[in-house]
């Protein structure tokens, strides 16, 4: 897992973690926002309704207090077949939370 830096919204209940990396692109898949560098790296996630979406994805509750006490995180992607998997990490004084995202890429058509 890469190390990454962070931030979180409160109010808005928004996670994002990310790379010093400066993004040209983005992709929307339903509460994830996958920022994509200019040579086609991952450099940042932005998980919106964060509290309900990674309670709801790993099957434990997770607060908005408990977010706004993130002591570190990471994101890392791994290819897999036809799909790119987006793994991310949050660790707080005494939890950690790890997850992935699977991003379905279109299968290649040959010559």
């Amino acid at each position: 897992m890469t190390k990454a830096d962070f931030d979180y919204d409160q109010k808005n209940d928004i996670l994002y973690i990310f790379r010093d990396f400066i993004t040209k692109g983005s992709l929307n898949i339903g509460d994830f926002n996958i920022d994509i560098s200019h040579n086609g790296k991952l450099s940042g996630l932005e998980i919106m309704n964060a509290s309900k979406t990674i309670s709801k994805s790993i099957g434990t509750q997770i607060t908005k207090k408990m977010l706004n006490g993130i002591k570190s995180a990471g994101i890392n992607t791994e290819n897999r077949g036809n799909a790119i998997y987006i793994y991310y990490a949050i660790f707080f004084a005494t939890k950690e939370v790890k997850d992935f995202l699977p991003v379905p890429m279109p299968i290649a058509i040959s010559h």
